[in-house]
């Protein structure tokens, strides 16, 4: 008998592209998505600790143009 998993889903979504999958070149992009599904097994607190310490350092919002 197996164990049961809880498997949660991170969804996210940017007016920009956000994945990309490349050919085998690695240069062409054959596909481009605005928004993904991502699954995540395990312990969700570990996860939601791990985003938040990523987005803290890593995903800066870029500084607001005034338009004059």
């Amino acid at each position: 008998m197996r164990a049961s998993q809880t498997l949660f889903n991170l969804e996210v979504a940017n007016d920009d592209i956000l994945l990309e999958y490349l050919n085998i070149d690695k240069t062409t992009v054959t596909e481009r998505y605005r928004s993904a599904q991502i699954p995540l097994p395990g312990n969700i607190d570990q996860t939601q600790k791990a985003l938040r310490i990523i987005f803290a350092d890593h995903c800066k919002a870029d500084q607001t143009k005034t338009p004059f």
